[in-house]
């Protein structure tokens, strides 16, 4: 529908009307994790705001409060910061519901920054920032944009809750994030709401409660077609199952496990690639003006000074061949030495490539090459399920959180949930690095 708004809007040239149509496909998008299209949508958007006759400052701050979190979901951390402190800056722009909306919205864009970083020294920033996003949002007059907002920004508190393991807080804002969702009636914001409260009965033990939840989760994913977050449901209910002793159940849902992962494994990496690609050329290309300035007098300095030793240093020629000879031959000798390393770490190099390109047959290679670690981690641990192992696999490898969601195409904070969740199952303090722990174990 936004699509065919945009292109009607187009037709007739109506500005208003294509910046309104750009402005939910980024939003959908967004939700969807489709990054190339998020950053291909906002920069139109951002185009059509900054040529248009009237600039509309509101549209303009859509395109970058989500050019930020994606840039961070992508790793472009410095790119994430510019663009949400230019966002900030144009806000004194706005004014009244439109203001209040901005800055809510900036503050969870924060948060979102520094989630992706997988910082857990951050956790208690990164719940202010959510915090002052919910104030923000309750200042905001319209009742169905402010419970449209506050669902999921109380959600999010929520979430930061239960990365501290205030489980109590936890709950009360999953709960309270439901309700405004039910009075703005979002079905979208319900279905991340209800996972947040599936995760806090979870971790209370709560278990037939978390099931509901869970549930209630799934139906809202298979709705929506979000088959990323499926996954995560499965491996969770058949792990409940299994503690309840129900086999059935858990032989069920880990059937699920299995066949949405691999299908999952196809054509899910070019996405990030592309859009990581595009943002880097882009840089390059803004960097080309003073790369040549600075290439043409770095020019002109060596030409003079090769002017003036050429006139008082007859053998200079000389000098510069057997340099060059010298370092030809270091070169070849530094060569030998990497062909030497190269073939030691052969192994180890292709098990980090199937790990980066989420391969099905990572964790067999990583068992013969690992054996004595994963021999010992299976027979200590033999609840771990195969999900589970690729994980600490990945950690074995010490692959970090951030990278881990990257390889995995999942979000920083599902990464640290499941953190969390194999810590208590490993009977490990919350304080234990478990990337560190996987290597030495």
């Amino acid at each position: 529908m936004a699509f065919d708004c945009y292109k009607k809007s187009s037709e007739i040239k109506y500005e208003k009307g294509q910046s309104k149509a750009l402005s939910n496909i980024v939003f959908s998008y967004f939700i969807l994790t489709d990054y190339k299209k998020v950053i291909e949508y906002a920069d139109k958007l951002q185009q059509l705001t900054d040529n248009a006759k009237d600039k509309n400052f509101y549209f303009l701050l859509n395109a970058l409060r989500y050019k930020a979190p994606t840039y961070a979901y992508l790793g472009f951390y410095d790119k994430a910061y510019k663009t949400i402190d230019e966002a900030e800056k144009l806000c004194h722009h706005l004014t009244g519901d439109e203001y209040f909306d901005m800055m809510g919205t900036i503050y969870w864009s924060r948060s979102e920054i520094e989630y992706s970083k997988g910082s857990d020294a951050k956790k208690n920033i990164i719940l202010s920032f959510d915090k002052k996003g919910a104030e923000s949002y309750q200042k905001i007059k319209n009742n169905w944009k402010k419970n449209h907002l506050l669902g999921m920004q109380f959600h999010n508190i929520g979430m930061g809750y239960l990365n501290l393991k205030q489980l109590d807080s936890a709950l009360y804002y999953n709960i309270k994030a439901l309700s405004a969702s039910k009075i703005a009636k979002d079905s979208i914001n319900d279905t991340y709401i209800t996972y947040g409260i599936a995760e806090t009965y979870r971790d209370m033990k709560n278990h037939d409660s978390a099931i509901f939840y869970y549930k209630k989760t799934e139906a809202y994913l298979i709705k929506f077609g979000k088959k990323d977050d499926l996954l995560d449901i499965y491996e969770s209910m058949a792990s409940l199952y299994k503690n309840q002793g129900d086999e059935k159940k858990y032989i069920y849902y880990l059937e699920k496990v299995n066949t949405l992962s691999d299908s999952l494994q196809h054509g899910r990496i070019n996405n990030i690639q592309e859009v990581s690609k595009k943002i880097i050329n882009e840089e390059k290309e803004k960097q080309n003006k003073w790369f040549y300035f600075i290439f043409l007098s770095l020019l002109i300095i060596i030409s003079i000074i090769v002017y003036f030793t050429f006139r008082f240093f007859k053998n200079y020629r000389k000098e510069k061949q057997q340099k060059e000879e010298t370092k030809l031959h270091l070169t070849k000798k530094e060569e030998k030495i990497s062909e030497l390393e190269l073939k030691v770490n052969n192994a180890f190099e292709e098990v980090l490539e199937l790990a980066k390109n989420d391969d099905p047959a990572f964790l067999a290679r990583f068992k013969e090459v690992y054996s004595e670690f994963y021999d010992k981690l299976t027979s200590t641990y033999p609840d771990l399920t195969i999900s589970q192992l690729r994980f600490c696999a990945m950690m074995k490898l010490n692959f970090s959180t951030k990278e881990i969601a990257h390889y995995h195409h999942t979000t920083v904070r599902g990464v640290q949930t499941k953190k969390t969740r194999l810590r208590k199952q490993l009977h490990l303090p919350s304080e234990e690095d478990l990337n560190k722990w996987m290597m030495e174990f």
